[in-house]
């Protein structure tokens, strides 16, 4: 297979070629080397499995090769256990007769393999070797793909990101007419990347069963034993965790219960009642010849296809509910612009997009969501959608963007819809989240918010005005980052073994330290919380939000602090299972509506903006919409658009003026550039072109405690 993809040749020739190579009777290093002159300038990668069985043949690897790289990819024993048990590989790797089950002989391959490879790659320079952990992969499959790309020099491709999409022909054996499957047997069953096996394992676990070599070979990857009470007799629960969400029934006049992140925004609006706060806006440009006709009866087909765009907020006796009408009357409507210029257009336009991002929704009488087609030229037009973020998330836009985009396509050619059937609803979600936690299952994840979050102290961050109003008008500022410091940041990032985001979010928290000389610093960040193959397809309202606490009181060099930040960034994907709410509610902080709970500073990675979709007959470009609300006091957020970072800082305009924030970004550039000069240095240290002045912990400018409401 390797030689007819390398030359284009069919089986005969690839046959007939290997003969002759075995005439020869070639070395393996001979035939790689022929293969290599075949394909050129591309890639060649070798992954067979059982090279990580004996250490020579590695060694022999890296004599034989000239700077080869090696990719060490990882998986939690008892993950990889599970998996060779159900394929039976103990069969496939040992094949004489033995006296080991096949458990013993899964957990002696996991350790003979991770043991070797990780001697080996002690010898080899750091920046020829990358550590890859299966659990990120699946977990968060675009950065981790990212960063293989970079450390093998290759261009990201978006199709990495959906590997079942030519099911036909990938993971197949081509050289015979009827295609026989290689690598993962069960391959053809899945249709996506399901984040949900990485923990999987431990459904089906009732004993820790791992010998304590493997456990400390385990814990020198970044794998930690599981606690002593997750055995004997928690499999059940955790059973019922893992269980399908099955649609909950439907009684005609009884509404559903809102998620937990439902609940925490819908008590939010009861305190600030027609607030814009939470109205989530996006713009979309459609140069096309567009069939305004088709483009309703697809809006038409979306809302019917989800329940969540037809629903209102009741209350009954007290509590909220979900209430789902049968139909809705579409919130659409269209304007004409073609009399403006195009300086007009682009105006108005402007003017329209905030009034629609600042016009409240009825969460009773609804509906809480609206689109507006502005109609610029007979192939041109733009599209302004607002939702509640009540019924959605951002990655909810990028559904509806989807599948719009597939619906006008089939529609405008008199086909039905393509879409399968969707097996759950969001309220069914929502339901399933509740019996979720009210088994107890989250106590383990509860009780570590409650540790980690506890005494937390407001930042003295450098507002120009007293924080002492509830207004949260917001502001925008934005600076680029040179695209050499942007690749100086990924390389870093390889090197010392983080994701873009951990050393992003490393260089933000030091530059609160230098602002504020506080050395506790907790940061809030967003999860999708999209971690089961039922969500991915659903409009609704799944992201949740973690708050990172670091320390930086031993006054940490910035490589330290990326390592440290790694570290928490990790630990709280661990346990981000358990809703925002509930977190606070474990915390108990002061609360204020004026201002978050827990945090007033966040920090975002956007590397999956709304997808640029084109099909036949309809074509989605974002336009970059600005909220002109402020959620936090500050809210950095990182562009990363191909090779580019764009820093985009919302702030409250009651607190802020705009040269502040645009010098805190400068110092943020600045002080990234210093701190990957000089990595090992204290970040107080670190040089900046403009000073950022250090003040002492004992003369910190600081208002009245009543005023850090948190």
């Amino acid at each position: 297979r390797a030689v007819m993809q390398a030359i284009g040749a069919d089986a005969e020739e690839a046959t007939r070629l290997v003969d002759a190579m075995e005439d020869e009777d070639l070395s393996i290093a001979a035939c790689y080397r022929r293969l290599q002159g075949w394909i050129g300038k591309r890639l060649l990668v070798d992954k067979t499995p059982s090279y990580a069985f004996n250490t020579a043949v590695l060694r022999r690897a890296e004599a034989t090769f000239e700077n080869a790289l090696y990719v060490h990819l990882a998986r939690h024993p008892y993950g990889m256990i599970q998996s060779f048990e159900a394929a039976r590989s103990d069969q496939v790797f040992v094949r004489k007769e033995h006296p080991f089950s096949p458990r013993e002989v899964a957990e002696m391959l996991w350790f003979i393999s991770h043991e070797n490879i990780t001697v080996f790659l002690a010898e080899i320079p750091a920046e020829r070797r990358l550590f890859l952990s299966f659990e990120d992969l699946v977990r968060t499959p675009r950065p981790v793909a990212e960063r293989l790309c970079a450390f093998l020099d290759l261009d990201f491709h978006e199709g990495l990101l959906d590997p079942y999409a030519d099911a036909d022909t990938r993971m197949t054996d081509g050289l015979r007419d009827l295609s026989r499957m290689i690598g993962d047997v069960k391959f053809h069953e899945h249709d996506r990347i399901n984040p949900s096996v990485a923990d999987a394992w431990k459904a089906e676990l009732e004993a820790d069963f791992l010998s304590e070599p493997t456990w400390r070979l385990a814990g020198t990857l970044g794998y930690e034993r599981p606690a002593p009470k997750m055995f004997g007799g928690a499999s059940k629960p955790v059973e019922q965790a893992l269980a399908p969400i099955e649609p909950a029934p439907r009684v005609v006049g009884r509404g559903l219960p809102l998620s937990f992140a439902q609940q925490r925004l819908w008590f939010l609006e009861q305190l600030n009642p027609g607030s814009p706060l939470y109205n989530m806006p996006a713009a979309a440009r459609l140069p096309i010849a567009l069939d305004e006709a088709v483009l309703r009866q697809v809006l038409e087909a979306v809302v019917r296809r989800h329940e969540i765009l037809r629903t209102t907020f009741q209350t009954v006796e007290g509590q909220p509910v979900q209430v789902i009408a049968p139909a809705l009357a579409l919130p659409f409507e269209m304007l004409d612009l073609t009399h403006l210029d195009e300086a007009e257009q682009e105006a108005a336009s402007q003017r329209l997009a905030r009034i629609e991002a600042e016009r409240p929704f009825d969460l009773e009488a609804g509906p809480l969501w609206r689109a507006k087609l502005l109609r610029l030229g007979e192939a041109d037009h733009a599209i302004l959608f607002t939702m509640h973020h009540l019924l959605g998330d951002a990655a909810s836009m990028g559904v509806f963007l989807r599948e719009v985009t597939s619906l006008y396509t089939a529609f405008s050619q008199g086909l039905p819809s393509p879409l399968p059937p969707l097996p759950i609803q969001y309220a069914d979600f929502a339901v399933w989240q509740r019996a979720y936690l009210e088994a107890d299952l989250l106590t383990e994840q509860i009780a570590y918010w409650k540790q980690q979050l506890a005494e937390l102290k407001p930042l003295a961050l450098p507002y120009d005005v007293p924080p002492t109003n509830g207004s949260f008008r917001g502001g925008r500022a934005t600076l680029s980052v040179p695209e050499a410091l942007a690749g100086s940041v990924r390389a870093f990032s390889r090197e010392a073994g983080a994701t873009l985001f951990q050393t992003l979010l490393a260089g933000f928290k030091a530059l609160l330290y230098r602002y504020t000389g506080q050395e506790d610093l907790s940061v809030g960040t967003v999860v999708a919380g999209r971690s089961r193959a039922e969500f991915e397809r659903l409009i609704g309202f799944f992201v949740n939000t973690l708050v990172l606490r670091t320390d930086l009181g031993d006054q940490p060099s910035f490589r330290t602090l990326v390592h440290r930040v790694r570290a928490r960034v990790l630990e709280g994907l661990a346990h981000q299972d358990v809703p925002f709410d509930k977190v606070v509610e474990a915390v108990r902080p002061d609360r204020d509506v004026r201002s978050n709970p827990l945090f007033q500073v966040a920090f975002a990675l956007q590397n999956v903006a709304l997808p640029a979709l084109q099909q036949e007959g309809l074509s989605f470009r974002q336009i970059e919409a600005n909220p002109g609300v402020a959620k936090t006091d500050l809210f950095l957020s990182v562009l990363e658009e191909q090779s580019e970072l764009r820093l985009v800082m919302d702030f409250n305009r009651d607190l802020f003026s705009e040269p502040t924030v645009d010098r805190m970004l400068a110092h943020f550039v600045a002080l990234l550039d210093g701190a990957l000069k000089a990595p090992d240095i204290p970040v107080l240290d670190i040089a900046l072109e403009e000073a950022v002045p250090v003040q002492p912990p004992d003369t910190l400018r600081r208002f009245d405690e009543d005023n850090f409401n948190f």
